[in-house]
């Protein structure tokens, strides 16, 4: 029981050090990145749980209603999200959008694989998803200032895909969407305009509101 717990805290220590320096690196203030810090952990490790039911329903044969279990998954969601002071709108647009259309591990999906299953796919699911609420949070409270305008910024590094870099530093008016790629986003990782999954996964960016 020793060996596991060590293992077990080592692998936290881990998963926090990536936590930190994905968000660390973002153009944020400080204590926005602690935030999304402590939401990432949260959600990291609802999602480790609940793929880890999948893993052994596919495993196993065991008669596992995946149904339910989806629908408590969403609702541990929902509390994480209220744990965290996310607006309720923002949870709710959250989970109609973001959270419904992540790809189900079907039979097919698993032989692809371990990522889907595993605690790796969990801790991608947690960075992004973090930066999807919370972005979505500062576009609202940004109108709700009053701000009339908006600013992209990408991290100017290496990382940076080549449709991000084209909109770095461009300033429009916070009620016009930017065009990233072939996609129309009001925010960095915006999924209200039907952006596609290639401009919002693994995603950096931020946006500054004047």
């Amino acid at each position: 029981m020793a060996t596991v717990t060590a293992f077990d805290k080592i692998n936290r220590i881990e998963r926090r050090r990536q936590y930190h320096e994905w968000f660390d690196a973002m153009r944020i203030p400080e204590e926005d990145k602690r935030k999304r810090e402590r939401l990432a952990e949260d959600i990291d490790d609802e999602w480790a749980i609940y793929l880890a039911l999948f893993l052994f329903a596919l495993e196993s044969g065991q008669p596992i209603n995946m149904g339910r279990a989806a629908d408590e998954h969403e609702e541990r969601m929902r509390d994480i999200l209220r744990e965290h002071d996310i607006p309720e709108n923002v949870i709710e647009d959250y989970l109609r959008d973001v959270a419904d259309g992540e790809e189900e591990v079907t039979e097919e999906r698993y032989d692809e694989g371990d990522y889907w299953t595993s605690p790796d796919r969990a801790l991608d699911i947690a960075l992004n998803d973090t930066n999807i609420v919370y972005h979505h949070t500062e576009n609202q409270q940004a109108i709700a200032d009053g701000k009339t305008m908006k600013q992209w910024l990408t991290m100017k590094d290496e990382l940076v895909r080549p449709t991000h870099a084209a909109v770095d530093d461009t300033i429009l008016p916070i009620n016009e969407p930017f065009v990233v790629g072939g996609s129309l986003m009001m925010y960095p990782l915006d999924t209200s305009l039907g952006a596609d999954i290639g401009e919002i996964a693994r995603c950096r960016c931020s946006c500054r509101y004047f």
